[in-house]
């Protein structure tokens, strides 16, 4: 039977990665504003104040500052061709889908176990690759309870975007941040909802990058093979 796993990188998943890293090891958020550590998430914090019954002004301080990711629209880029091929893979393969899969393979437990199984029976497998351009629409949205450290955190936001963070998706993930793209709204947005003044900003962008699907044409003996559970 034919063993099929798809590449496809969950743009917002990577970007709290390393946005992550950046503002704990390269700039400490809580250095450049002593006491708050920034929570950068997918999850925005109004959904919880929204379903407390009765949000305190601890409770809601408790919550900012925050930056959620969100990937806002994701569709077929036009600007790129899709593509079809063929691949060589070698046992590397394993290794790279045990520690991606979170955020850039999308495989099941028995289809790692099918290819564990194939590479027993051979040093390289062969693939074909159906790849698809695609185009993310991405808004990170950051609130915070001063209007100093929201504007100051927006700078570094848009400065590290055409840096660090441009280099890093195109070496790691061959993602292309689109700098033509890169825009927000800086200041003058508020929510008064909570019982605290919060300041909030916005930046948006475009990235592309291709999906792919392997298929490896390679008969395996289900009976032989053994599904190890992913703990995740």
């Amino acid at each position: 039977m034919a063993i099929e796993f798809m590449l496809h990188p969950t743009t917002s998943t990577i970007l709290i990665e390393k946005l992550g890293t950046f503002f704990t090891e390269k700039m400490p958020f809580n250095s450049l504003f002593p006491k708050n550590d920034l929570k950068i998430t997918s999850e925005h914090p109004f959904v919880d104040l929204m379903q407390a019954t009765n949000s305190t002004p601890a409770m809601v301080k408790s919550k900012f500052p925050s930056l959620i990711v969100i990937n806002t629209n994701s569709g077929y880029c036009l600007d790129l061709a899709v593509t079809y091929r063929e691949t060589v893979f070698d046992i590397k393969l394993l290794e790279d889908l045990q520690t991606h899969r979170g955020d850039r393979y999308i495989c099941s437990d028995r289809t790692v176990c099918l290819i564990e199984q194939a590479f027993k029976e051979s040093d390289t497998l062969s693939a074909n690759m159906f790849n698809v351009p695609r185009q993310d629409q991405i808004v990170l949205e950051l609130w915070t309870t001063n209007s100093i450290m929201s504007k100051k955190t927006y700078s570094i936001l848009h400065t590290v975007l055409l840096g660090d963070i441009r280099k890093w998706l195109h070496d790691e993930y061959a993602i292309e941040l689109d700098i033509t793209t890169i825009g927000g709204e800086p200041e003058g947005i508020y929510n008064l909802d909570f019982g605290e003044r919060l300041y909030g900003s916005k930046l948006f962008f475009s990235l592309q990058y291709m999906t792919t699907q392997f298929t490896i044409d390679k008969c395996i003996d289900i009976d032989e093979v053994v599904v190890h559970t992913n703990p995740e």
